[in-house]
């Protein structure tokens, strides 16, 4: 009738066990005891709890807790274990810990499909210091397993519903057919189920020929949600050999296995004759996720060619405008092929609000080496020749899909609002001693730089706050509400992205950006992302991968210039002198959250000594900085890691006494030393003692 207790023990050193306990109230309830073993039980369809433990030093293992009303287990005691059990389907929590719930240990357990969060932890202290690859679904409430508590952005290491990146597609184009050069690209999608986790970040790897091309291997840091797909191209140029006319080329999803993924995202399997939902096999990278095809030298020729022109129609996709190099556009259009501009001027010119340049992959060529630049007034985008030009502040213009090179400036727009540049690849334009920019933007405000490509834009100047080469540059005259997101910025001469002039209230996230700084006139200021100027105030600067930037001897990885800016989430590594540099006497009040800083000179340095703060950041050498009641960051760079190396028994005596030492060797295989610790010995599954192991 579903009432009353299945089991209930209140006696020390009881063991339940190979037991299909259902149809109670609560099925099996542990209470003010100690050490009581629960093993390989089937703790099904109760109407209230599971397992109810109000008892300390409970093991339970590999047991099956699922399809109750209440919830799956709950927890009151302390020093409890929990190995290797699976808590599904139950109406209410999957684990509940009370709140004088402490010094509980949980390990390789499965938690998923249950009504309410998987595992909530009431106990502000936390509940297991011994935490690690469970699996469960996000989020868990005030609980991480130790794989995932630097960051905190998820409960468990593997997640019930895992990912699931696959290439969809992928493609060569000749860079230099007669030299036999070749750019690759691919499509990347994460085919996992709608409430799977997205990936934050992974890496594919190219392979030509059975090799696998290192220096090719692709970061990707763009959060790729279920079901998105993005277009890459690898920053790596292919040379088919002399004497060959073809190329195998694989390329691979997820090459090193970062992310814990598999193809069958929710699809979880029924044990026959056992009667529980368990995870055997499911939970692990996906060895398919690779495209192949072979490159023929012989291809045919190019059809697009390099005359056409952006094209408006009206509704019934009748023609109304033709628009070719130097012509002001009034009407939507679609390029229909390559646009080569030979001569002077800018490519196209905006003159009407609300219009949409769609590039169709098409690409904007101006005279690159032949066009004569000159330097770019910082105020002015116009002053030299762009491959676009929005300079009559008009607004909610997009431009999209368009490859621009060959030009002074690749994209000008000054005073306009709402104006999006999405899909673009901007790269090789300007001159290594001018002023050009990649993108140049003046008093925009609400305009959006998104999922571009931008790289190898040159420029320079003596002038280290409005000078040229940067893949970003925006004089924001006091302007704001700007989003720089999901770009790929690198190889540009001098920054990847700069701002001077009071930006505000912006927030530049999720970008990749690389080896910038090493062109045109070397100053003192120069790096990944800039903020140059004081009153640069309320920005957030999230989840950027900033690394190989060249950030002089004043710049960083991350320069701050103003106040009450948050910069969280960043990975900011091998960028010279300094990682985040909040380099003035303005640069004040900022915060700094779980930011990984490594591989500098100062990985984080405040002009104002303890005028800046922040929690959770992961660095080694600070200067004026500490994170909240530390000295320095929260965490190393370089962390310890202990393992049992080797163990053994020996016999004391005579064996028929059974009993026996147990000799072990605890290594230090890590980075940096540790302080005194404890080793657990765990025997048939009881807790035996803790034991301390001196520093190593």
């Amino acid at each position: 009738d579903r009432s009353g207790t299945g089991i209930l023990s209140s006696q020390k050193n009881v063991t339940i066990r190979n037991l299909q306990v259902t149809n109670f109230s609560t099925g099996i309830l542990i209470e003010n005891t100690i050490e009581n073993t629960i093993k390989r039980c089937n703790v099904r369809k109760n109407n209230m709890t599971g397992i109810n433990l109000t008892a300390d030093g409970t093991t339970v293992n590999e047991s099956r807790i699922y399809d109750n009303t209440g919830t799956g287990i709950v927890v009151g005691g302390d020093h409890n274990i929990f190995l290797n059990n699976t808590a599904v389907l139950n109406m209410g929590y999957g684990i509940y810990f009370g709140p004088n719930a402490t010094n509980n240990t949980i390990i390789d357990n499965a938690i998923g499909d249950n009504g309410d969060i998987d595992i909530n932890n009431t106990n502000d202290n936390g509940t297991s210091p011994i935490s690690d690859n469970n699996t469960c679904d996000d989020p868990t409430q005030n609980y991480w397993d130790l794989g995932m508590i630097k960051d905190k952005r998820y409960g468990c290491v593997y997640p019930w519903t895992p990912p699931d990146l696959t290439i969809t597609w992928k493609g060569e184009e000749w860079i230099n057919k007669s030299e036999k050069t070749y750019n690759i690209s691919y499509k990347i999608a994460n085919i996992g189920e709608p409430d799977s986790r997205p990936v934050d970040s992974s890496t594919t790897w190219l392979y030509i020929n059975l090799h696998h091309f290192r220096c090719a291997d692709d970061l990707i840091v763009d959060l790729l949600k279920p079901g998105e797909v993005m277009k890459r191209t690898f920053d790596y140029e292919a040379m088919m050999a002399e004497d060959d006319d073809e190329d195998e080329i694989k390329v691979c999803a997820d090459g090193p296995d970062e992310i814990v993924e598999c193809n069958l995202a929710d699809v979880y399997y029924h044990k026959i004759g056992f009667g529980n939902y368990t995870v055997p096999d499911l939970i692990k990278s996906d060895n398919e996720n690779c495209e192949y095809n072979t490159y023929y030298y012989e291809e045919e020729p190019d059809l697009k060619g390099e005359g056409g022109a952006c094209i408006a129609r009206d509704g019934n996709g009748n023609v109304i405008a033709v628009y070719t190099c130097g012509d002001y556009v009034e009407h939507s259009c679609t390029f229909d092929a390559n646009m080569k501009c030979e001569g002077a001027g800018h490519g196209l010119i905006i003159e009407k609000d609300g219009i949409t340049i769609d590039g169709n992959d098409s690409a904007l060529i101006g005279p690159g080496e032949n066009l004569t630049c000159g330097d770019n007034q910082e105020t002015a985008p116009g002053s030299a020749y762009c491959g676009i030009l929005n300079s009559g502040q008009y607004n909610n213009v997009r431009i999209t899909n368009l490859e621009i090179t060959g030009f002074c400036n690749g994209i000008g727009l000054g005073g306009c609002s709402g104006n999006i540049i999405e899909k673009c690849d901007i790269h090789h334009n300007g001159d290594v001693d001018k002023k050009n920019q990649g993108i140049h933007l003046v008093g925009v405000d609400r305009c959006t730089i998104r999922d571009n490509y931008i790289h190898h834009n040159r420029g320079g100047g003596d002038h280290d706050c409005g000078g040229g080469g940067n893949g970003i540059f925006l004089y924001a005259d006091k302007k704001g509400n700007n989003l720089i997101a999901k770009n790929h910025i690198y190889n540009n001469d001098k920054s990847g992205f700069w701002t001077k002039m009071q930006m505000h209230d912006s927030e530049i996230t999720y970008n990749v950006v690389h080896d910038n700084g090493y062109g045109g006139v070397i100053s003192d200021y120069r790096g990944g992302i800039i903020l140059m100027c004081m009153m640069s105030n309320h920005n957030l600067i999230k989840g950027n991968t900033v690394y190989d930037n060249n950030a002089g001897t004043s710049g960083g990885g991350i320069a701050i210039g103003g106040e009450r800016n948050t910069i969280e989430g960043n990975n900011v590594t091998n960028n010279g002198g300094y990682g985040i540099h909040m380099h003035n006497q303005e640069a004040t009040d900022n915060k700094l959250y779980g930011n990984t800083v490594c591989e500098h000179v100062t990985d984080i340095c405040s002009s104002v000594v303890d005028g800046n703060s922040g929690e959770e950041n992961t660095c080694d050498m600070t200067e004026g900085y500490h994170d909240v009641g530390r000295t320095g960051c929260t965490y190393p760079c370089a962390n310890p890691d202990l393992i049992v190396a080797d163990k053994f028994e020996t016999w004391i005596g005579d064996p028929d006494n059974r009993t026996y030492e147990i000799t072990y060797t605890v290594e230090n295989i890590g980075c940096i030393a540790t302080p005194e610790t404890e080793v657990r010995i765990i025997i048939d599954d009881k807790l035996k003692g803790y034991y301390p192991v001196p520093a190593l």
